[in-house]
């Protein structure tokens, strides 16, 4: 992917326009391939504070949507919430987004427990998601999602100093 197909996945022209939370949902659900270094330019050219804050609406969508009986992956998505939330610098915000990525998309990693396919996780929570319209009940394996590994996660310094939840 270039950066001209790598901006047409995000709905931008100019890095600019990074404002709506479409727009970070479209970086971080999207099927294709985008390498980290377009991720990592991006991040150089758009207003940081407003992509954090994307970011971690972002996530607090993504965990209003995990099933309750899901509390592990509820705790593992709030801790890659405060990973990423918590970046200060664009580099470190790009590994984040790109190792999310990974986990979240590239890697099938949920078995759907009435088929047998292993699917990745942005698939079965929209099919959770869906299926509360639909009166279904989806059952999904999510153990081999918790194998994300964390060494900890950043925690941004002024955050702590305002007393801004991160």
């Amino acid at each position: 992917m270039d950066k001209t197909e790598f901006y047409n996945v995000l709905d931008i022209s100019d890095p600019e326009e990074f404002t709506y939370y479409e727009n970070m949902a479209s970086l971080l659900e999207e099927d294709q391939t985008i390498e980290q270094n377009l991720i990592d330019d991006l991040l150089r050219e758009v207003d940081f504070t407003r992509f954090r804050d994307l970011a971690k609406s972002y996530f607090e969508e993504f965990l209003n949507r995990v099933p309750d009986e899901e509390t592990d992956l509820y705790f593992l998505a709030d801790t890659m919430r405060r990973s990423v939330v918590g970046c200060e610098d664009p580099e470190s915000l790009a590994d984040a987004i790109y190792r999310f990525r990974k986990w979240y998309i590239v890697e099938p990693s949920v078995i759907d427990r009435n088929t047998g396919e292993e699917i990745c996780v942005r698939d079965a929570r929209y099919n959770i998601s869906a299926a509360a319209f639909l009166g279904e009940k989806p059952e999904y394996d999510f153990h081999k999602a918790y194998n994300y590994e964390i060494d900890g996660y950043d925690v941004s310094v002024q955050d702590m100093v305002e007393g801004t939840e991160i």
